[in-house]
């Protein structure tokens, strides 16, 4: 007798859910319309567009000579090369900036210094008189300030890393 009751129960509750969920016609046309609502993650900003989390590491002037002239710089912390960076410069004269892989900087100096190899910047800039240039990335970079003119350009250079 328990079994019959337990099977009629079951059997209620199974016809009572198909009439509300619509899986039987009851004649009278009633439809059920299921809204899901999802809410979108709001996307984290770009660190290159905005100014907090940088941290200064380098600020300061430095001359740089004739035609072929360059300053090189390794912003690091603890040996640690950084891999977002922005660079503030103001020169007297353009200037080329160059954001490279550190190996890259060995090879842009062999370069400059016997005018053998190649390098491959990260990032060129030609013609930079003034200007904020930020380079965020998955590599280790360094930076080198080239001047392609013939008289001495003297720049101030301020550096930032983001962690």
């Amino acid at each position: 007798m328990n079994v019959s009751i337990a099977a009629v129960c079951a059997a209620a509750v199974l016809c009572v859910c198909c009439l509300i969920c619509g899986c039987t016609d009851s004649g009278e046309g009633t439809e059920i319309t299921l809204v899901v609502m999802t809410a979108e993650p709001t996307p984290a900003p770009d660190i290159a567009d905005v100014d907090e989390g940088w941290n200064i590491w380098r600020e300061g002037s430095v001359s740089i000579g004739r035609l072929g002239e360059f300053q090189s710089y390794k912003p690091n912390k603890n040996g640690e090369y950084f891999r977002n960076l922005r660079v503030e410069v103001k020169a007297t004269g353009p200037l080329t900036l160059l954001f490279l892989m550190p190996d890259e900087l060995v090879n842009f100096k062999n370069k400059m210094m016997t005018n053998a190899g190649d390098y491959y910047p990260v990032a060129r800039y030609d013609d930079v008189t003034s200007g904020t240039y930020t380079r965020v990335g998955d590599d280790d970079l360094t930076i080198a300030l080239l001047n392609e003119e013939n008289r001495p350009v003297t720049a101030t250079v301020n550096i930032w890393y983001h962690d």
